[in-house]
């Protein structure tokens, strides 16, 4: 169970660039009484579909840009009014697609109030960033959203 989108009521960190698109979501699994846990990994709607075949232990390959919840590689992307919120382990990186616009050390600044743009500690992450939409823009234009045998 999840939110489809985020309240636009809140407070405090819930209205930052970041917090404001934080909302939970509630995997069930009948019978497991020793998985039940809170978790506050970096998940978004894309990694369920990885997360249920991860679970159903799936054995065939399929693509997907989620990630299965025990992978500890985590990201999260959207886009909104075409600016790029991408959010790793340490960094939430705003991108309008040319420029960086802010990077935050979300763990280390909760409120997003120190900009790090002009430091060159998130390169590895804003890198990662530019590999993902160039892999879904390629995969896009030439319609090849699926496995690779």
């Amino acid at each position: 169970m999840f939110a489809d989108h985020t309240s636009s009521e809140g407070d405090g960190w819930y209205k930052t660039s970041m917090g404001k698109f934080s909302i939970p979501i509630l995997f069930f699994e009948p019978g497991n009484k020793k998985d039940i846990k809170i978790s506050e990994k970096i998940f978004q709607q894309i990694d369920i579909m990885p997360t249920i075949l991860e679970k159903l232990n799936y054995p065939k390959k399929y693509f997907g840009f989620g990630n299965g919840l025990s992978n500890d590689n985590r990201f999260a992307i959207s886009i909104l009014n075409g600016v790029y919120h991408f959010v790793t382990r340490n960094y939430f990186i705003l991108f309008d697609g040319e420029n960086i616009i802010a990077v935050y050390n979300w763990k280390n600044d909760r409120m997003l109030q120190n900009n790090l743009k002009e430091t060159t500690e998130y390169t590895e992450d804003f890198n990662l960033l530019k590999a993902i939409l160039q892999t879904y823009n390629k995969s896009m234009k030439e319609n090849k959203l699926v496995v690779n045998n």
